[in-house]
């Protein structure tokens, strides 16, 4: 387990202000250097993998010399902290600019039927993150996947709040479907955690679709797993299974895949 201080906080402006209420020059500073430390550490693990994260080598990349570094980060596990927790950020605001482009294609689909594609949408989002940015997903997975308790109590806390809002949106989407009519009234909070192991689940089983026949292939079990999951928290079946055809379409367009 990690037991690590947390060095990628973000300061406020009021803690950035001086005595005479100007803006602290260093400080804005030294969160400058912090996230072009990121940006050389994300280039590293996009190179070579996580292996590449040596603090000579960010530090070379960096401009940097090892104890300018070391000001800012405690080393090399402090800097992988905060890669995850810019990766697990970057899906969330992912997670809100694609609801809204499948949103807009849905618009003029019955309430039901739409807020079913959203759902299904959101549920598909973990993949969708892969496809769209692999290296900050493999940062990500290596976090949400871990089977055991990876960080401290406090570093745990500190990614909690982070993930919050990205359930928050999953929840937000069963709402949702439960005012639309599309599903019955039930707990936002456990089918969202219901729904999320589900998907992170199918996501590691694509690795087997070279060895499976079509029927089995990851994207055809998630559409099942979709239609069972809604039928069974109260979707018409019919209204189920039209709304994951609908979904697939849909994110075949905002997604490039299926």
């Amino acid at each position: 387990m990690f037991d690590l201080p947390w060095q990628g906080k973000c300061e406020t402006f009021s803690q950035m202000r001086t005595d005479t209420g100007k803006i602290d020059g260093r400080i804005l500073r030294g969160r400058k250097t912090k996230e072009r430390i990121l940006d050389e550490a994300a280039l590293l693990v996009e190179e070579g993998g996580l292996d590449q994260v040596a603090v000579k080598n960010l530090a070379a990349r960096a401009g940097l010399s090892l104890g300018a570094l070391y000001r800012h980060f405690g080393g090399v596990d402090d800097v992988v902290l905060a890669l995850r927790e810019r990766a697990l950020r970057a899906w969330w605001t992912m997670m809100v600019a694609r609801d809204a482009e499948i949103a807009a294609r849905v618009a003029d689909v019955a309430a039901p039927c739409a807020a079913l594609v959203r759902v299904v949408g959101a549920l598909a989002s973990y993949r969708a993150y892969a496809l769209r940015a692999p290296q900050q997903h493999l940062l990500l997975d290596g976090l949400l996947s871990a089977p055991g308790e990876v960080f401290a109590p406090d570093v745990a806390a500190r990614f909690e709040e982070v993930l919050r809002p990205v359930l928050a949106e999953v929840e937000g989407r069963f709402a949702a479907a439960v005012a639309a009519g599309a599903l019955a009234p039930g707990d936002a909070v456990a089918r969202t955690r219901v729904a999320w192991g589900v998907a992170m689940g199918l996501f590691h089983l694509q690795k087997r679709d070279r060895l499976e026949g079509p029927a089995a292939q990851s994207g055809v079990v998630f559409a099942e797993a979709a239609r069972a999951l809604l039928v069974g928290w109260g979707a018409a079946p019919a209204l189920a299974r039209d709304a994951v055809a609908r979904a697939g379409e849909v994110l075949q367009d905002v997604d490039g895949s299926p």
